[in-house]
């Protein structure tokens, strides 16, 4: 089946209440992985270990010598392998952080976006430094092209040579990822292009070799710096859109159980 994870070393008081949210909203087809460095410092709370015993939720110890004290360190992490192979042989992944939200109220569901391979809340043009795509806070990712897309290219090696302004800036993973489908759609179309039919005529239909919404089908699925009335999830929404608090409170009342506290 599909799985959920969350990586979170905190000690959050908001975990247990919001991971068992999730796992209500999500249902038992999306069983959910706490990656952790230290599991025996896991929720002991009476509905939390019920989920554990019922195998709703498992948790499983991070690698040694794992630290998330700044984002790079977060970017580093979900750019390597070890994690996706690791959630194998889930087909999708819904990777949540402690400050987003699934909303109870909203019709759609995270199944109504399998049909997309990277879909988050979709990043407003202008924000500066470059940023462009989805964040991943609350995404939703295909594992085999997340795969494939770690064992071609190598966000360290980019991040360390993108110091020289002769080379162009490296995104936190989100956005880089995203920049590497995007270039993956962009090689397709040029492979497409030298395509020809029987008769010598090129090929007049073209599929993305990567699925990606629209930002209007993104927002649906998650709200961030742009704003949507009626999401599916918010990601960091008291941050971003806090004029607007009382009509989050009216659509999704459990986005106070998400955490405000961000990672440096």
């Amino acid at each position: 089946s599909n799985v959920a994870t969350i990586i979170e070393a905190r000690p959050l008081t908001n975990l247990a209440p919001l991971i068992l949210h999730f796992a209500t909203v999500l249902g038992p087809d999306w069983p959910i992985v706490i990656f952790t460095t230290n599991p025996n410092t896991a929720p002991n709370s009476a509905p939390f270990v019920r989920a554990l015993d019922a195998g709703r939720i498992t948790i499983k110890k991070l690698p040694p010598n794992i630290s998330f004290n700044v984002r790079d360190e977060v970017s580093e992490f979900l750019t390597s392998a070890w994690l996706w192979e690791a959630l194998a042989p889930a087909p999708y992944v819904l990777l949540f952080q402690a400050d987003s939200i699934l909303c109870a109220n909203s019709e759609a569901r995270v199944d109504d976006f399998l049909k997309f391979d990277f879909v988050g809340a979709p990043i407003r043009p202008g924000m500066g430094y470059g940023d462009e795509g989805m964040n991943g806070g609350l995404s939703l990712r295909k594992r085999s092209l997340i795969l494939e897309i770690v064992n071609k290219w190598n966000w360290k090696e980019e991040r360390k040579v993108a110091v020289d302004a002769m080379y162009p800036p490296v995104a936190y993973e989100d956005q880089w990822f995203y920049r590497k489908m995007t270039l993956m759609n962009i090689e397709a179309i040029n492979d497409h292009a030298d395509e020809e039919d029987g008769e010598g005529r090129e090929w007049i239909t073209w599929e993305p070799r990567v699925k990606l919404p629209t930002p209007e089908e993104a927002m649906r699925f998650s709200v961030e710096t742009m704003w949507y009335e009626r999401p599916l999830g918010y990601h960091q929404v008291a941050h971003w859109h806090l004029e607007r608090k009382k009509e989050i409170d009216q659509w999704c009342p459990e986005h106070r159980m998400a955490t405000m506290d961000k990672i440096s």
